[in-house]
């Protein structure tokens, strides 16, 4: 009984392996992209491309640190809220 049990375990185990693999699909990014189509909006699906989502350009100008309204923010009894950073533009971007 455990001789046809092993055997039935080794048959199975090279049917298994004797499956090829399969074939590399082409994935979106190897397909070539137009010329005149933004960075932004490369990769998207045929159902997407009527979509006018697009994202928020960023501000060219820094804000200075006085028109940050970090007084006006609401934490929580024993946080503190500080201004680290200011004078850089597009820093979201980042």
């Amino acid at each position: 009984m455990q001789f046809r049990l092993a055997c039935a375990t080794v048959a199975l185990f090279l049917a298994g392996c004797a499956q090829t693999p399969p074939q590399p699909t082409v994935s979106a990014a190897a397909q070539p992209v137009p010329a005149n189509v933004p960075a932004w909006q490369q990769g998207r699906t045929p159902d997407q491309g009527a979509s006018r989502l697009a994202p928020h350009a960023g501000r060219l100008t820094a804000v200075p640190a006085a028109e940050i309204p970090v007084s006006r923010l609401r934490v929580p009894p024993g946080f503190k809220v500080e201004l680290w950073a200011a004078g850089m533009p597009g820093i979201r971007a980042m």
